[in-house]
């Protein structure tokens, strides 16, 4: 009795671990896709400062240059922002949100109009990926950040809606 519950335990974890696996695999030959099909390049450096909104480094952020539509250049940004400490054994822990960021420069011409509608997005902060920031960088150039994670189709729906509002 002793040795088929081990064994059933063990089948358990064992599965378990399989399955992250599995899906983890999964989830990284999709982006891999993802970044071929769209013609992504991975970039050394974001070309802002503050890649995912204020407060922000280029510290553990992944940009890839590439086009929007075939004559609108954009940098998707990847990586995360520190939001709070959680307290494990009396220890504070650091906690990170995953940030998306869409990046278009100063090339690319919007209208005031344009930047107003995704600002009035951040502070509706709907959807199961909201807007957290929009706004004009230094340079000109325009950069939307959303929450979520480098899912594939959370990517591609939010650079569809990027388009549209184009």
């Amino acid at each position: 009795m002793g040795k088929t519950v081990a064994l059933v335990v063990f089948g358990l974890i064992a599965g378990f671990w399989f399955l992250l696996w599995f899906m983890n695999r999964r989830t990284g030959k999709d982006f891999a896709v993802f970044v071929s099909q769209r013609g992504l390049v991975r970039m050394a450096a974001c070309p802002i400062a503050e890649p995912l909104g204020p407060g922000s480094s280029q510290q553990g952020v992944e940009c890839y240059q590439g086009n929007l539509r075939p004559d609108t250049p954009m940098t998707i940004i990847f990586g995360s922002k520190r939001s709070g400490n959680v307290y494990v054994h009396g220890v504070p822990q650091a906690t990170h949100e995953a940030r998306l960021g869409i990046y278009l420069p100063a090339t690319v011409k919007v209208s005031t109009a344009w930047l107003s509608n995704w600002q009035s997005k951040t502070t509706a902060k709907q959807g199961r990926f909201p807007v957290l920031h929009a706004a004009q960088t230094a340079d000109g150039g325009h950069l939307l950040v959303f929450f979520g994670a480098a899912e594939r189709s959370v990517v591609e729906d939010r650079l569809r809606e990027v388009e549209a509002s184009l």
